[in-house]
């Protein structure tokens, strides 16, 4: 089953946010910085590796939309839809999705993914309590849908957990692919 993690930033590209935190948000809500959204966008259209050419593209955690303007800017004219839990994001998400849905994505996951639509690109930044849930709901859709990626965000670190490796990774597979980035960035 097709599972990309992205961990951090493309060399180069100049977007940290090193102001510190203290506390968690609410619903772990980091936007990713638009150039990092863009740079993953364009290497997964681009590389020769990837080149991928997706029908449908799908944010389940959208937040401020970043990820669903990259998509926009890397195919223009592929459908994106986005799912947030916020209901304060619908309005500027629904300025630039094709379709918004907004609830919980593993609970709307059925609402927002296509039938008869491959391969699919489902792209973001979950947030990491509740990136396990995030990535088995996207995984039904995934499964069901040859060719398609999930390409997410996540920390290194996610991998390595001792209960993710008993009680995860065997349910729903290992990444197919991983890209390292260093150095690890704040936002």
């Amino acid at each position: 089953m097709p599972l990309l993690i992205v961990d951090k930033t493309p060399p180069n590209v100049p977007w940290e946010d090193t102001t510190p935190r203290k506390e968690r948000t609410a619903n772990d809500d980091y936007p990713t910085p638009q150039a990092l959204a863009d740079a993953i966008c364009l290497l997964l259209r681009d590389d020769p590796a990837f080149n991928l050419v997706p029908t449908v593209i799908i944010e389940p955690s959208a937040g401020a939309g970043n990820f669903v303007r990259a998509a926009r800017g890397a195919w223009p004219n592929v459908p994106v839809g986005a799912c947030e839990i916020n209901p304060a994001y619908r309005e500027p998400l629904t300025a630039i999705a094709s379709h918004v849905v907004i609830g919980d994505w593993v609970d709307s996951v059925r609402n927002i993914a296509p039938v008869g639509k491959e391969p699919l690109l489902i792209i973001g930044n979950p947030p990491f309590k509740h990136a396990e849930a995030h990535i088995a709901a996207a995984l039904t859709v995934v499964d069901t849908h040859p060719g398609s990626v999930l390409c997410f965000l996540l920390p290194l670190s996610f991998l390595g957990s001792a209960a993710r490796a008993r009680d995860f990774w065997p349910n729903v597979g290992m990444p197919n692919y991983l890209i390292p980035i260093a150095p690890r960035p704040q936002f």
